[in-house]
């Protein structure tokens, strides 16, 4: 494990969930303040576009938005099931300054209705890989993964009903090597099953995502600085010695 200690500097990542079908695949970067995200725009490889939509990255800053899509599952009568899964993969998440990736976390939200029984279900998983040999012990290629969900069968009436949860990961304290550069892959999925004829449920999903960066350890930036200093000492005593 790291020993080292490090300041955790928060970045916000909002997700509400919109279609962009992509004409064309190709990777897209979005750079905020702090961090850069690269995910490919084809669905046929990141089916996560046809479940969350796109994101885009809101202003100047670390934002991005999922715009609006199908992010709903429905069931009714004898027999009903209805699931939608997906999983949106960022190839990378870094940092130009080089500060270490820290907590991913979403907090999964959206509502339902259970009419005359049914059951509903939401679920998101994580994961993160560490995708370069920083040479900070002998952790690389190791992965962070974490699974949280949401069920219910109780009847709402009605009035629709509110569900939230929370998931995260932290690849900076997770990983015995540097965090500087990862991947995250975002796997949902939406349940409703019903069975009989006068029930009916429904389950619809929204998502909030925050992400935090944390400054590369000092000894990186304390070495650079020494050899800068030792450099210079060099060329002065050098300087002196024609002189």
């Amino acid at each position: 494990m790291k020993k080292i200690p490090r300041q955790i500097i928060p970045v916000a990542l909002l997700a509400v969930a919109a279609f962009a079908m992509p004409v064309h695949a190709a990777p897209v970067q979005l750079c905020g303040q702090t961090v850069c995200y690269e995910y490919d725009n084809d669905p046929a490889v990141n089916d996560g576009l046809l479940l969350f939509g796109a994101p885009r990255l809101l202003g100047n800053s670390d934002v991005l938005s999922f715009t609006p899509s199908v992010s709903y599952a429905t069931a009714f009568g004898a027999d009903g099931f209805d699931e939608r899964t997906a999983s949106f993969h960022f190839n990378r998440i870094w940092s130009p300054a080089g500060f270490e990736i820290g907590t991913i976390s979403i907090r999964d939200s959206g509502d339902y209705q259970v009419l005359n029984g049914g059951t509903v279900s939401a679920s998101l998983r994580l994961e993160s890989r560490d995708l370069v040999d920083d040479g900070h012990g002998p952790g690389y290629l190791e992965s962070a993964a974490a699974e949280n969900g949401f069920s219910s069968s109780t009847a709402t009436g009605l009035p629709f009903q509110n569900w939230s949860y929370a998931n995260s990961i932290d690849p900076a304290a997770a990983f015995a090597d540097l965090a500087t550069s990862v991947d995250l892959s975002i796997f949902g999925r939406l349940q409703a099953t019903t069975g009989s004829p006068e029930q009916i449920a429904f389950v619809a999903r929204k998502l909030s995502l925050t992400v935090a960066t944390a400054v590369v350890p000092a000894p990186a930036g304390g070495l650079l600085l020494a050899t800068a200093a030792m450099t210079l000492l060099a060329r002065v005593r050098r300087r002196t010695a024609r002189d």
